[in-house]
């Protein structure tokens, strides 16, 4: 009972990495448009984006809207 125990523990260990990274992908293949914009070119709000500490969401990386 130990030994098999044991396997379902290094099985998990082991693939626990590989499903954790592979959850999130940008959708680069997204197209978006605006048809009536509250703003005029330049007036509108600034965004900010936190890229630090690791964050996934990234302007170059994981958040594709801009």
């Amino acid at each position: 009972m130990m030994l098999k125990l044991l396997k379902i523990f290094i099985l998990i260990f082991l693939i626990q990495p590989v499903t954790f990274k592979a959850q999130q992908l940008p959708d680069t293949s997204y197209t978006f448009s605006i048809r009536q914009t509250a703003y005029q070119q330049g007036k509108g709000s600034v965004i900010f984006i936190d890229e630090a500490h690791n964050n996934f969401h990234t302007k170059d990386g994981g958040f594709f809207a801009f």
